[in-house]
């Protein structure tokens, strides 16, 4: 697709992922355009956060590139965004305050059909660590 263009004329589109994770930097961090600009040269897991495949040692783009990004990505969206990344509009998250395991209080009760010869052996066959019941 981008060879259809020519070099010559224009500069080079950015990707949406690094215009987005860009102004998320800024954001997150709260840093002015020209210091957002810095920390990505100079950090390689903020480049590779915007979608460089390696690291490199000049800036990605200009910090008056960051506000060409501001003006193209309204804030509402980069806040819904910022929201489902934190988990707070992300149906697939998991519900913190869901508690999933069964309670600790009490054992599960043993095999129906069980004769006491077996039950002898399954408990010299369990130790007891801190109400957490091993079975060997």
């Amino acid at each position: 697709y981008a060879q259809t263009f020519d070099s010559n004329i224009g500069n080079v589109g950015k990707p949406a992922r690094m215009a987005l994770g860009a102004l998320v930097i800024k954001e997150q961090y709260g840093f002015s355009d020209e210091d957002t600009v810095q920390e990505i040269r100079m950090n390689p897991y903020l480049q590779f956060f915007l979608g460089l495949p390696a690291f490199q040692h000049e800036a990605p783009f200009d910090a008056s590139t960051t506000t060409l990004f501001r003006k193209r990505i309204p804030a509402d969206l980069l806040a819904d965004l910022n929201d489902y990344i934190v988990g707070r509009c992300n149906p697939y998250a998991k519900d913190e305050n869901a508690d999933d395991d069964p309670p600790d209080s009490t054992p599960p009760d043993p095999p129906t059909g069980q004769s006491d010869e077996n039950a002898d052996t399954q408990e010299l066959n369990e130790e007891n660590y801190n109400g957490i019941i091993l079975t060997i």
